[in-house]
């Protein structure tokens, strides 16, 4: 194995707009170790698939564009100062996050999610450019899909009938999909916003509950 950091330092520059060790050698080693790219501040994409790379620092790489960091053993991924993404692979991935690492991502046009374990809600991607998704075996990434984009031209869930319904049907044609679905789309999403409002006014009820029951017990103890 080659450290990560050390080769990555002795090899580029910080100057750096790409680094890409796909086809890594000397001899096809990994990289292992933890990765901090702070310092190099022009990054724009970074490829490191099926490297042994434990944990990632992006922080002030801000226009970064592509990201592939499949197949690594990362337990957290934090892209919060990475708005500028277009394309992002996390295959095979054990980070367990939902979706909402990448919300923000609002220039995002592919992402592939193949067996990885991100969970959730396929809601936050609702404000993204996705073009194309890919998030076959990730079986802990449930609903929301009539949030997604209508920029979505691609779709590859396998046989998961349980998302996407006919979608399989129209050899994966969202744009079709879509249209012929609208109606159906359009009443779960506004069901689906009802439902936060009365989430946001159970809340407030519950807390204002909760106040009075503080106020009470208070007034007791003057007694």
């Amino acid at each position: 194995m080659v450290k990560a950091q050390e080769y990555i330092e002795n090899t580029f520059s910080l100057n750096r707009e790409e680094i890409d060790l796909y086809g890594f050698t000397p001899e096809k080693e990994k990289l292992e170790g933890s990765l901090n790219l702070r310092e190099f501040k022009k990054l724009k994409r970074l490829i490191v698939p099926y490297h042994k790379i434990t944990s990632l620092d992006l922080t002030n790489c801000l226009d970064l564009v592509l990201l592939d960091i499949g197949g690594n053993p990362l337990t957290s991924l934090d892209l919060s100062n990475n708005p500028k993404i277009k394309h992002i692979s996390v295959s095979g991935l054990n980070i367990k996050q939902d979706l909402n690492t990448f919300f923000h991502l609002k220039e995002l046009e592919h992402i592939c999610l193949d067996s990885c374990d991100f969970y959730g809600s396929l809601k936050p991607l609702a404000k993204t450019h996705l073009k194309k998704l890919y998030m076959t075996n990730s079986w802990n990434i449930k609903g929301g899909w009539e949030f997604l984009p209508a920029t979505l031209e691609t779709i590859e869930c396998g046989k998961r009938k349980d998302i996407f319904g006919t979608l399989a049907n129209y050899q994966n044609d969202s744009p079709t999909w879509r249209k012929d679905h609208d109606f159906l789309i359009s009443r779960i999403s506004r069901l689906e916003e009802k439902l936060t409002d009365q989430e946001k006014i159970t809340k407030k009820i519950l807390s204002e509950k909760e106040q009075l029951e503080k106020q009470l017990v208070t007034k007791n103890k003057l007694f």
